[in-house]
Order: C-alpha cells, then structure tokens, then sequence
C-alpha cells in the first residue's frame, strides 16, 4: 500500500505506517478450484503469521455451492513484495490451499488453516504479515476501512517442460474504502439475514469483498465484511454490514502441540499464548453449547468506571 493511499485515510485515524504494509500483505483473494477452473469468490486476512486466515463464513458456503459433487479445493492467493530468490524480477507468492475451515452458526465469520508452503533454500515455512483482532464492539461514529479484492480473474497454465510447476494468471481490482460506523447492533440485526453481533457502516463496497477485514480507526481489524446494499441508498451514500470479531474467537482449530500431536484449540487459546494479537479481556469471552441446542457466545464488557 502507497503512501499515497495512508494520505487518504480519514480524520480520526491514528498514524500506523505499519498498518499501511499489513493492510495488503495480510489480505488475500479467495479462489475455488472446481475440476481445474479456477474462481475468485471472495477475501480473507491473515491473523497469524503462519497460516491462520479469517473470512466470511458464507464465502465458504458459496465455494460449496459452486463446487456441488465435484472435486474441488480452496486457495488463498498470497502475495508479497520479497523478490524471489530464483528470479529477482518476480515476488514471492502464490495459491496456498486451505486444509481446513471452521464454521458457527453464531456468527458469519469463518476461520481457515493454510498449508504454509516450505522456502526451498532453507526449509523454513513461509509466514506471513498478520493484523491485531479488537475484542470490543466498535461506536457509532467509530472511522473504519475495509480492505479487499474484487471484479477478478484467475487461470493456470503450465510453465514449459519442468513437471509440477505453472503459470498464475491473475487479475484484480483492490480497494481500501472508508466510512464510518452508523449502527451497532451488540446481539443482531434480525433474525433473519443478520441474527449475530454486527454493525453497518457509511464506507461502499462491491461483490468479492465479502470476509475482508474492518479495520478500526485503532489500528486493529474490528470486523469482517459480511453484507452489502444493492445499491447507494441514496445520492453519495452507502452501507454495508461487518460481523463483529470477538464471536469467533471461540471457533475452533487444529494444531501441533508442544509434543507432536494434533490438538484442537480455539482462537481464544492462542490469543492467550501470544500467537494471535487480540486487542482486549479475552477471560470475558464465554461459549455454552448445550445438547441439541444452538451455541450462544457472550462477551462481557466493562461498564464504564469499573474496574
């Protein structure tokens, strides 16, 4: 991201040259993989450097959707400024496959596990930049800026004669658009289209945003893109919905232990142990998951003058 791009960041943001950097290294298009057709369906930021990626859960069901009883894989396409080792005129980057994802029905808001590629010249895994959650709900009036891809094309061809290697043939349009938060609403919406923790905005937005990260005038991401109007509401004005972050911090994750096995985590977990960066009282956030009932997350917050 530009200079030129931080110059236009609203009034009320604070001056976080590192932001500018994560804002476009840590966001990535999503892309389907139907029977060898590739597709752009959405966006999604990384929150740990090594391979912990959010997203809106309903990008994950459209990519079902579109895939139906094909064979189909999920890709995150991460791009970098590092020139490559091999050919300094290219940047490292490339399609990193989604192993697993993880989904709640309390929120629209989806975790997934990247398969961290290996650097060749010194088998360390690839990391990535990553972004700071905000556990706490945003305010009316809050300035925010969401981050994505949109209107893109994707293709793969085969790079010559060396087996296994190819081509990646993309096309896109990013934005980072501004506005300021209109509405919050701490428990829903409704009990239809939005019936989780949410907030509307004034910033625009076009199809193929959908699970880009919000990022609070703070400096920290506060929500994931999950909603838009069809249309400006009316002259110079538009609206979309974000998920509010701190419900899926309660999703769950698989990951190797200190002794070598798989263990399953949640995203609170590693807030604890530093591997996520999560802005706020992680010990407010509660889960209850009774038999055959519906999970309900809660999130406790201070009054003010407590302590």
């Amino acid at each position: 991201m530009s200079e030129r791009t931080l110059a236009q960041v609203p009034v009320g943001f604070q001056p976080l040259p590192e932001v500018a950097h994560a804002m476009g290294s840590c966001t990535m298009p999503l892309v389907v993989c139907v029977d060898g057709d590739y597709k752009h369906i959405g966006t999604g930021f990384a929150i740990s450097p090594n391979g912990l990626l959010l997203t809106a859960a309903h990008v994950i069901k459209a990519a079902q959707r579109l895939a139906g009883r094909e064979n189909w894989e999920l890709y995150a396409l991460y791009r970098s400024n590092e020139p490559h080792p091999d050919n300094p005129a290219t940047c490292v980057g490339g399609l990193i496959n989604v192993l697993y994802f993880s989904t709640t029905d309390a929120t629209d808001i989806a975790v997934c596990c990247l398969n961290m590629p290996t650097r060749v010249a010194t088998g360390e895994r690839l990391t990535t930049p990553s972004v700071p959650l905000m556990l706490a709900p945003p305010k009316t009036g809050d300035k925010v800026i969401a981050v994505g891809y949109y209107e893109a094309s994707i293709s793969v061809r085969a790079y010559g004669d060396a087996a296994g290697e190819s081509f990646l043939d993309y096309d896109h349009r990013s934005t980072c658009t501004s506005g300021e938060v209109t509405e919050v609403y701490p428990i829903r919406r409704d009990d239809g289209l939005l019936k989780w923790p949410c907030f509307e905005t004034s910033a625009e937005t076009r199809p193929g945003l959908s699970g880009g990260p919000v990022f609070h005038q703070s400096g920290a991401v506060c929500g994931v893109l999950c909603s838009q109007t069809p249309s400006p509401i009316d002259a110079g004005k538009y609206s979309f919905y974000a998920s509010m972050v701190w419900p899926s911090l309660l999703l769950p994750v698989r990951l190797i232990n200190g002794d070598g096995h798989e263990e399953e985590f949640r995203l609170r977990d590693l807030g604890r142990t530093g591997l996520l960066k999560v802005i706020g009282d992680l010990d407010g956030l509660t889960i209850e998951a009774p038999p055959g009932g519906p999970i309900k997350i809660t999130l406790a917050v201070p009054k003010k003058g407590s302590s």
